[in-house]
C-alpha cells in the first residue's frame, strides 16, 4: 500500500489533536492521520497512521509515523482481525501487504478487586487492580491481572461507577511475525462481581517506512553477513594471534629492561 503523506502549512498552528482522512473508499477502508497533541503546542507531540476497515468500526491499532517520512510515499502491513462468526462478505483490498485473519474469541470476564488511593506531591487518584478471567467450565476460570496478561485501557476515567474499558491481549502487544489481536469491550458497574467482555473487531497497521526503504532493508542485511562470512583464513588467524603478540613483545621488553638495570648495578 502506497499513500503520499503531507504536511500542510497554515498561517495560525492548530492547537488540539485533530485526524486527517487520506484514503475513504470501498478498495482500501479509512486511512487516516492521527496528530496527538496533549500539550496544545503548535505542532503535534506525536502522529499516527491509522485504518478502520469500514465507518461502524470504532477501534484500531495504529503506527507512529516519524516526522521525516512525511511528504514521502509510505510503505505498511494492515490487518483485520474478525470474527469468525462474521458472515459478511470479506473486501478483497489492492494492499498485497493486507491481511484477514478470522479468530474465535474466548469467554473473558472482568473483576473489579482491589483499589487503593495514591497521592504525592503532584498526583492525587484512586489506583484499582482488574483480574481478566477466562471461563473453562460452569465452576472454573482462569485468572490473570489485566495489566500484565495484555493492556487495559479506560475509555472514561471520570466516571468511577460505570467504567468502560478495550482489553488488548498480549499478542496485541507483539512486534514479530506472530502479530495477532484478539481485542475485547468490557464495561463494569459494581464492585467484586464479574461482568462478561464482549469480542471487539479490530484493524492494525504496523511496519510503516518510506517505500523506498523497502527494497534496501534486505540487501544491507546481507551485506552485512556477506562481508562477515568472506573473511580470509589468513584474516582470521592474524586477528586471533594480535593479542598474543601485543604481550609478547611487552614481556620481552620488560625482560629487557630487567636484565639491562642489573648489569648497570654490577658495573657500579
Amino acid at each position: 500500500k502506497i499513500c503520499i503523506l503531507k504536511k500542510k502549512k497554515k498561517k495560525k498552528p492548530y492547537r488540539s489533536s485533530r485526524i486527517i482522512i487520506l484514503s475513504d473508499n470501498n478498495q482500501d477502508g479509512i486511512v487516516f492521520l492521527y496528530e496527538y497533541n496533549v500539550h496544545y503546542d503548535p505542532y503535534p507531540t506525536k502522529t499516527y497512521l491509522c485504518r478502520l476497515r469500514n465507518i461502524n468500526q470504532t477501534a484500531a491499532l495504529c503506527e507512529s509515523v516519524d516526522i521525516y517520512y512525511l511528504d514521502k510515499r509510505l510503505y505498511f502491513s494492515s490487518y483485520d482481525f474478525i470474527s469468525e462468526k462474521n458472515d459478511q462478505p470479506l473486501k478483497h483490498l489492492k494492499n498485497p501487504n493486507h491481511k484477514i485473519i478470522k479468530s474465535k474469541y474466548k469467554d473473558l470476564f472482568i473483576k473489579e478487586h482491589s483499589c487503593h488511593h495514591i497521592k504525592t506531591r503532584y498526583i492525587s487518584r484512586r489506583s484499582c487492580m482488574y483480574a481478566i478471567c477466562e471461563k473453562k467450565n460452569e465452576d472454573y476460570m482462569l485468572c490473570s491481572d489485566a495489566n500484565y496478561s495484555g493492556k487495559l485501557i479506560f475509555l472514561d476515567d471520570y466516571n468511577l461507577i460505570n467504567r468502560k474499558f478495550i482489553y488488548l491481549p498480549e499478542g496485541c502487544l507483539k512486534i514479530d511475525s506472530n502479530f495477532a489481536c484478539n481485542a475485547y469491550f468490557c464495561e463494569i458497574n459494581a464492585k467484586d462481581k464479574f461482568f462478561p467482555c464482549d469480542h471487539k473487531e479490530i484493524s492494525a497497521i504496523k511496519d510503516v517506512m518510506p517505500y523506498a526503504r523497502r527494497s534496501e532493508v534486505m540487501p544491507i542485511e546481507q551485506q552485512i553477513v556477506h562481508h562477515e562470512d568472506n573473511l580470509s583464513a589468513s584474516a582470521l588467524s592474524a586477528m586471533t594471534l594480535m593479542p598474543f603478540l601485543i604481550i609478547f613483545v611487552f614481556f620481552w621488553c620488560y625482560i629487557y629492561k630487567y636484565f639491562k638495570k642489573r648489569r648497570r648495578r654490577k658495573i657500579y
